[in-house]
């Protein structure tokens, strides 16, 4: 139940999308960005730790460090081949234009307090950054609703915590999926 109602916050993130002041052109620079620190404190200062005490626990410090050092850099590595992946199927599909992640700020011109004016190349730019962040936020979720369900059947009140700060988390997650998608296709 706890890693479902985690999960779910996802949806609310996209959710929060329609309210009327999301199509601005700054909320979509502070959506993201916003999204991107969140995601990167929890992970860093919460998960990280986590990992990092579980494995010195099984391994001792030493390797513990080493174990959780390499995890992390697994996945970096695995986001930069899904990156490759998803750059080759868009680059099959016509979609050549830059970097599959690229500076929104630079792809659309922006004009203060009006909607985004998002035609052509800028579309299919949003489109991309949508996905690309859909799919890596979807292989993250995997290990994380497992590592919820995990420590909260294992350890209850250790994992509460956890179950809270991935609820709070995954809302900018849904953010980061459905804000640049709906720039894109207003729907």
């Amino acid at each position: 139940l706890a890693s479902t109602l985690a999960g779910l916050s996802t949806a609310l993130g996209s959710i929060l999308i329609y309210v009327p002041t999301v199509y601005h052109n700054p909320t979509l620079s502070l959506g993201l960005s916003l999204s991107a620190g969140v995601m990167l404190y929890v992970a860093l200062i919460d998960i990280y730790q986590k990992s990092l005490g579980d494995y010195n626990t099984a391994l001792g410090e030493e390797w513990g460090t080493i174990a959780v050092t390499a995890t992390t850099w697994g996945g970096v590595l695995a986001m930069i081949m899904v990156e490759w992946v998803i750059r080759l199927a868009c680059q099959k599909m016509g979609m050549t234009d830059g970097d599959v992640l690229g500076s929104v700020e630079t792809a659309i011109e922006v004009k203060q307090g009006e909607p985004i004016p998002v035609t052509g190349e800028d579309k299919r730019q949003l489109v991309k950054t949508g996905l690309m962040s859909m799919i890596a936020l979807t292989l993250h979720n995997i290990p994380e609703g497992m590592a919820t369900f995990l420590l909260i059947s294992r350890e209850p009140a250790a994992g509460l915590p956890l179950f809270i700060a991935i609820t709070i988390h995954n809302i900018p997650e849904g953010i980061a999926i459905a804000l640049p998608i709906y720039h894109a296709t207003k729907s």
